[in-house]
């Protein structure tokens, strides 16, 4: 039973959800579920983890263009800016990259700890009822008690 419940839900390192198929229908059948998904406004299904690779990709490709674009305007308006922003332009690049994917790995990361969490409420729900069983078993222990009498022999 562990194994059935074992990360059936979890998303992927890729963002996908475990089990999916590869290959190009499976693609056309995700990008498909997708678009549905994204526009079902009663929001019973949680698209964010497999929105994440879109949403890096549109990132990084905004930031290539507008750096690009930073260099460009930085020449017209002086050669000594455009070589500053040529040489400083990358680095820039690369800092938002690393800025940007450690955002989104944070909010991959909160959405793997609610599916954990979710298969945790699972599971305790099942095992709810047979608590009370094990503890009307277990013989009530009374540590503080034995403390403070320590404490009190000791003065």
């Amino acid at each position: 039973m562990a194994d059935q419940e074992k990360n059936e839900n979890a998303p992927t390192e890729t963002g996908e959800e475990a089990g999916g198929a590869t290959g190009t229908g499976a693609r056309e059948r995700a990008l498909g579920d997708l678009l549905r998904s994204l526009f079902d406004f009663e929001m019973r299904e949680i698209i964010t983890t497999r929105m994440l690779p879109i949403i890096y990709r549109f990132a990084v490709i905004a930031m290539a263009a507008l750096t690009v674009l930073g260099v460009i305007t930085a020449f017209i308006q002086s050669l000594w800016a455009g070589l500053v922003w040529l040489l400083f332009g990358p680095v820039v690049f690369l800092m938002l990259v690393v800025v940007v994917r450690v955002f989104l790995e944070f909010v991959m990361a909160v959405f793997r700890m609610l599916v954990y969490i979710e298969i945790l409420d699972r599971r305790t729900s099942k095992i709810e009822g047979h608590t009370e069983e094990v503890v009307q078993d277990l013989p009530r222990i009374q540590f503080w008690k034995f403390s403070l009498g320590k404490r009190r022999v000791g003065n």
